[in-house]
């Protein structure tokens, strides 16, 4: 009988030890009491009831994010290949997990999107000269957009535009042609 109340004291021990979480200064801890965020706790140790509670961690500190190269036409018609960086951090846990499943996934598939958006809004002479207040437009744009999330988008900078080449005209002129012999 000793041994199974000292199995008991045992078990009951490392189940409590179980529900101690240390955090570090650059995260987050957002705590599930049956499935529902209950509270979000800084950097520490927080004990949280094992079976009743769970937790995740989230990282808040600084994230960078590459676009893909995007095709897109101006507003001036002209077709262009670009690409941007953006930066970007969770500023509020609890929004964070509960309203996207993937942070950066979400991010930057929205900045591709804003890149798409205010690229089409602009002639090429603009993206070329005024790249600061572009810049800026694709941050508030894109800010706009995650702000709902938790996510706080320090800078949002078009890192490539290069005007695409312009040879498939070439080519079906050439087919085109009737004078022009194989």
């Amino acid at each position: 009988m000793l041994e199974i109340i000292g199995g008991l004291i045992v078990l009951s021990i490392m189940v409590l030890l179980s529900g101690i979480k240390v955090v570090k200064d650059t995260n987050r801890l957002v705590i599930y009491r049956f499935g529902k965020v209950v509270a979000t706790k800084g950097a520490g140790i927080h004990l949280i009831v094992p079976i009743l509670e769970s937790a995740e961690t989230i990282d808040t500190r600084m994230m960078m994010l590459d676009t893909p190269t995007i095709t897109v036409k101006t507003i001036d018609d002209k077709t262009v290949n670009v690409s941007a960086v953006c930066m970007f951090q969770v500023g509020d846990a609890k929004k964070a997990v509960t309203k996207v499943a993937n942070v950066a996934e979400a991010t930057g598939i929205q900045a591709q999107t804003v890149l798409r958006s205010v690229v089409a809004m602009n002639d090429l002479k603009t993206l070329e000269t005024e790249q600061k207040n572009v810049n800026k437009r694709l941050r508030v744009a894109l800010e706009k957009q995650t702000r709902e999330w938790g996510i706080n988008i320090k800078s949002m900078e078009i890192k490539s535009l290069k005007l695409e080449e312009q040879a498939a005209p070439a080519i079906s002129a050439q087919y085109n042609n009737p004078d022009a012999e194989s």
